[in-house]
């Protein structure tokens, strides 16, 4: 019994260090280079939701731990409410999409801590393609101004950028969990 305790403990650290959950979430902003479509597909379709996939893909195994799911849920709300803070006193383009991401993993987290798994597969899966549109209109609004990442620096992106601001747009309205859109 120790020693499945000790499996499900270790892969719960992994994990959460791979999706940047707290105590661990501050690698993320810090790693994230300009909002590109490369860096679109690592941190927002790849690399940071590998953790999350891989207690998807072990739940019945942590489903036998009784105090993981209590820590699960407890880190994946704390990383919410931190991560969510924390991107309102950004003022650079790419740590706000970086705390985002960071704020959206916290709700799978916590949807796993629920054993809600296929509530959090979905939104893994959904989470992929609307986080890589904002970062993709991200890049495109940093590389049209001319390469500043500064947000209080932009403005009017409807009448400059019309097409890349109606795609940021339906991005952000899909993160904040808008009805009628998939997060």
């Amino acid at each position: 019994m120790i020693t499945f305790n000790l499996i499900s403990y270790s892969l719960l650290v992994a994990c959460l260090t791979k999706s940047a959950q707290l105590p661990y979430s501050g690698w993320l902003t810090d790693a994230m280079a300009a909002p590109t479509p490369v860096s679109g597909l690592l941190h927002a379709a790849t690399m940071v939701t590998a953790g999350i996939f891989i207690l998807l893909r072990v739940c019945n195994l942590l489903s036998y731990s009784y105090y993981l799911s209590y820590i699960l849920t407890s880190v994946g709300a704390s990383t919410i409410l931190l991560a969510g803070v924390l991107a309102i006193y950004q003022s650079d383009n790419k740590r706000i999409v970086a705390y985002s991401t960071t704020s959206q993993l916290g709700y799978m987290c916590l949807s796993c801590g629920l054993s809600n798994y296929s509530g959090a597969m979905f939104h893994l899966f959904s989470h992929a393609f609307f986080k890589a549109l904002v970062f993709l209109a991200a890049g495109v609004v940093i590389h049209s101004i001319g390469n500043s990442q500064n947000v209080i620096t932009i403005g009017s992106l409807n009448i400059l950028l019309p097409l890349s601001y109606m795609l940021y747009l339906a991005g952000i309205l899909s993160l904040i969990g808008l009805p009628f859109y998939s997060g």
